[in-house]
């Protein structure tokens, strides 16, 4: 199941489908996209904003709140 990461608030949510708009705490609606298509055992940190996934493969560059893209290393 991919990993959604919302680019104004960084929430991040495990779903089938794209997610809901639902309320994003940054103003108006989540603006979500994929970090993940495909979870796994290897876990990856953010340099920068210490968000740790579980992902087969390197996550994607997502929105990190540190600014800019995330910088994922592999723990």
């Amino acid at each position: 199941m991919p990993i959604y990461e919302c680019r104004k608030c960084g929430q991040t949510v495990e779903s089938s489908s794209m997610p809901g708009c639902g309320s994003c705490p940054k103003g108006g609606c989540h603006s979500w996209m994929i970090l993940c298509n495909r979870p796994g055992n290897t876990t990856w940190q953010c340099r920068k904003c210490h968000k740790t996934l579980n992902c087969e493969t390197i996550p994607g560059c997502g929105s990190c709140p540190g600014g800019g893209c995330h910088s994922w290393v592999r723990l």
